[in-house]
This record gives structure tokens, C-alpha cells and sequence, in this order.
């Protein structure tokens, strides 16, 4: 492998990037997991974890 320049890839250390600790406004939970809807568009719902912020 070092003939070749060719090396192992190194697993990177688990970095925490949450923050409970903050004094920032928390949105309040007005849908509260019920997820029944009479009429379309009465309630969206979504979920950013997969996004990666580069930091």
C-alpha cells in the first residue's frame, strides 16, 4: 500500500452538535403526534436530521 501511496481511511471522532444548553425560544409542539387531518392541507410535517451542516 505505501508503494502505491494508497492509505487506510480513518474513522473521524464522533463530534456532539447538539446544544441543550441554550437560551434560545423553543417552537411549541402544537400538533402534539396527532396526525389525523380532515381536509388536505391542514397539516405538514417534516424532518431536517439529514441535512449536514458544515461547521
Amino acid at each position: 500500500m505505501r508503494a502505491n501511496n494508497l492509505f487506510a481511511r480513518r474513522k473521524r471522532k464522533f463530534k456532539i452538535t447538539t446544544d441543550s444548553e441554550h437560551n434560545y425560544q423553543l417552537a411549541r409542539n402544537i400538533l402534539n403526534q396527532s396526525f389525523t387531518v380532515f381536509r388536505k392541507n391542514q397539516v405538514w410535517v417534516s424532518d431536517i436530521t439529514y441535512i449536514e451542516a458544515k461547521q
